[in-house]
C-alpha cells in the first residue's frame, strides 16, 4: 500500500493521476468491507482503502473507477441529485472494464 506502487501500476495501465492527490487509508478495521476508493467532492483528490489493494486487477479497477469519477466532476461538477450520481456510478463502473481491456492490449 505504496504510493509509488500506485502510481506505478496506474502508469502501466494508461490511467493519468496528473492533477490528482492519491491518499492511502491504511486503516486495518476497513479491511473486508468492500469499501474501495472514494473521489472527493471537488474530484481533487482519490483516497484508496486498503480491500483496493487486494491484488493489482482489483487496484487498477479502483483507480480506473475514482479517476473516472474525478473526471465526470472536472466534466460536469459534483452530482446534484440522486440520479446524476447513479449515472455517474453507472459510467465509473463502466470504465474499470475499459481500463482492463486497454491494459490487456498492451
Amino acid at each position: 500500500m505504496q504510493l509509488k506502487h500506485v502510481k506505478n501500476v496506474a502508469n502501466e495501465a494508461g490511467i493519468g493521476l496528473d492533477g490528482k492527490t492519491i491518499k492511502i487509508d491504511r486503516n486495518s478495521d476497513l479491511i473486508g468491507r468492500d469499501l474501495y476508493g472514494y473521489t472527493s467532492p471537488d474530484g481533487k483528490t482519490i483516497t484508496l482503502y486498503p480491500d483496493a489493494f487486494t491484488n493489482k486487477t482489483e487496484l487498477i479497477k479502483t483507480i480506473a473507477h475514482e479517476r473516472t469519477h474525478a473526471f465526470q466532476v472536472d466534466v460536469f461538477g459534483k452530482p446534484t441529485s440522486s440520479s446524476m450520481l447513479r449515472e455517474f456510478e453507472e459510467g465509473a463502473k463502466a470504465a474499470e472494464h475499459t481500463w482492463m481491456d486497454y491494459l490487456k492490449l498492451k
